[in-house]
């Protein structure tokens, strides 16, 4: 993990168009037509889900090439909520993931659904379910479920 670690002497400047801006705004876009895109790093070469504008990892201006990504991912880290919270597109109980969509290095936030959370663990392997009439925000995908392994 310490491979990721990057050490900055004095202060960075990020604009805010970062974490927003254009290529979130594309981002959205893309989930219209049920496609999942992230953005490349001239530097360090890593994938950036959703698409920013500079890296996260070592705050260089991302490339304007745009990487079709699969519809999979998997579970890095989950939180089983229990208590509502305004916006979400479930009731409670419902799990909370950080997933890594695969062919991404970044982190994405969203809700996991049809599973047993007894069944839940890191390193599961995730499919999106899309919503049928996408409107380009975050819940054109519905959520991620487990994807069933073959014995």
């Amino acid at each position: 993990m310490s491979e990721d670690v990057v050490e900055f002497q004095g202060q960075i400047q990020v604009p805010y168009e970062w974490a927003y801006g254009e290529d979130l705004t594309r981002f959205f876009e893309g989930t219209k037509q049920k496609k999942i895109y992230g953005s490349r790093c001239p530097s360090c070469k890593g994938v950036m889900v959703p698409p920013t504008s500079y890296c996260a990892r070592c705050y260089v201006r991302m490339e304007e090439e745009w990487i079709e990504l699969p519809h999979t991912a998997k579970i890095d880290s989950f939180t089983v909520v229990y208590l509502p919270f305004v916006g979400q597109p479930t009731e409670p109980p419902y799990a909370y993931a950080t997933i890594i969509v695969d062919g991404s290095d970044g982190y994405y936030l969203h809700v996991i659904g049809e599973c047993d959370f007894d069944e839940l663990h890191c390193d599961m392997k995730v499919e999106a379910v899309w919503n049928p009439e996408p409107k380009g925000d975050l819940y054109d995908i519905l959520y991620w479920r487990p994807i069933k392994e073959d014995k």
